[in-house]
């Protein structure tokens, strides 16, 4: 073969794979056969795949299981080399979910604002699980009906550490101005 000849040709792009990498905690989520979503850069609409292969691999210490998922593009409109997000919607327990940027991480652990009173707001440490780009599960710390701050929590965060100077675990409520 010469310098810049064709290597491969790709003949029939209406079946394509999707892969996606997930933690070892994760890999309960699916099987082989499980229907999966996808979001495809440039795609307006979801779309669905069947995972076809779970394969376990080591990489730099920790355990990543790769999968691999048929996704049906009969129109072309998906193009091979796309960027996508798979999304898992597979859970064996009901849970409490809310924004991802209600959130707030530190050194200290994670916690959320709760409202205690009107416009009156609490930090609270929390425990969370599965996430995506839109929404955290929380798996301790919350209770089904508690109201949190979904916009402006990373602000509540800066004004409690920055006018009081505490530690937001231990602070005494707070009032929105």
């Amino acid at each position: 073969m010469s310098e810049g000849s064709l290597l491969y040709k790709i003949e029939n792009n209406t079946q394509l794979w999707v892969e996606a990498e997930l933690y070892s905690s994760e890999v309960n989520y699916l099987k082989r056969g499980d229907k999966i979503t996808v979001q495809v850069t440039g795609v307006d609409k979801t779309l669905e795949a069947t995972v076809t292969f779970l394969s376990p691999e080591f990489r730099a210490g920790t355990q990543v299981v790769l999968v691999r998922a048929t996704l049906q593009n009969p129109t072309l409109q998906v193009k091979p080399g796309q960027s996508a997000q798979v999304l898992l919607k597979h859970s064996v327990r009901q849970s409490i979910t809310i924004p991802t940027h209600a959130v707030i991480r530190d050194v200290r652990g994670t916690h959320v604002f709760v409202e205690t009173d009107h416009n009156t707001f609490t930090p609270r440490s929390v425990h969370t699980g599965i996430e995506n780009f839109d929404s955290i599960e929380i798996t301790e710390g919350l209770t089904a009906g508690e109201k949190v701050v979904a916009t402006g929590a990373y602000l509540l965060y800066s004004e409690l550490v920055l006018k009081r100077g505490m530690d937001p675990s231990s602070a005494s409520a707070m009032h929105k101005h």
